[in-house]
């Protein structure tokens, strides 16, 4: 009798089971692309740590001998202490490009990348800053994702 049933109703049982599949997968779907958000979040939320802590560790360090504040007063500095302080900005610049590639590959939340760019802006204002990475450009310390860097987040 189930046999019976089951035979004069197979295609009407085929037509729910795929339905019934479409749904499944439907949601499943859904579920991924739900999971890969909360992924993608977490990931900027730790990238934006990593940075933050990198900065602050670099900000640190660059103004710790104080070279920086005598620089930018317009102290003179010997040659020591300007390869120094050239070695401490290069390592300053690299952070920045760093936030404008994750930036690019959106691995960075939109606020972050916006405060990092005018953080950077404003301290490539400086005059020793702007001539010294001028200086480093012309040396090819700095590269042409460097300058890209400093087009899109100053010039735009």
């Amino acid at each position: 009798m189930l046999l019976n049933i089951l035979k004069s109703h197979a295609q009407e049982i085929q037509a729910g089971a795929a339905m019934l599949g479409v749904v499944v997968g439907a949601l499943g779907f859904g579920l991924t692309i739900c999971q890969l958000n909360i992924t993608q979040n977490t990931l900027k939320a730790s990238n934006g740590y990593q940075i933050q802590k990198d900065a602050r560790s670099i900000s640190s360090q660059i103004n710790k001998g104080g070279l920086l504040a005598t620089a930018i007063s317009g102290g003179k500095l010997n040659a020591e202490e300007e390869k120094q302080l050239t070695g401490e900005l290069w390592e300053m610049f690299n952070l920045y490009l760093s936030v404008y590639r994750q930036e690019e590959a959106r691995g960075v939340s939109e606020e972050l990348a916006k405060s990092f760019s005018k953080d950077f802006c404003e301290f490539s204002e400086i005059p020793f800053i702007s001539h010294s990475w001028k200086l480093m450009l012309k040396s090819r310390q700095l590269s042409s994702s460097h300058a890209e860097m400093k087009k899109e987040w100053c010039d735009a």
